[in-house]
């Protein structure tokens, strides 16, 4: 089943409050989007979502997170060092 950026019930209460700011696709690399999420409290989090294994059954979710900058976190997203929801979320 394909999860979206819209379906974050997919990833659970952690990401409560977090509202989406942005999206871009990799510019390299359509396959590979972007989705930037802020809370009212400055706490910010990108998903890189990979769909290049062209299946909707077989995409990979790697977050990374941070508590302030979230406009720089933004423009240098393609360099950002991405993890599963488990390690980013602890």
């Amino acid at each position: 089943m394909l999860q979206t950026a819209g379906d974050l019930n997919f990833f659970g209460f952690l990401l409560d409050g977090y509202r989406v700011s942005e999206q871009a696709s990799k510019t390299t690399d359509a396959n590979v989007l972007y989705f930037g999420f802020v809370n009212r409290m400055g706490e910010w989090y990108i998903m890189e979502q990979d769909t290049s294994a062209g299946s909707n059954d077989l995409q990979t979710y790697r977050f990374v997170k941070g508590d302030s900058g979230y406009t720089t976190a933004w423009t240098a997203r393609e360099a950002q060092t991405y993890d599963y929801f488990y390690t980013t979320f602890k």
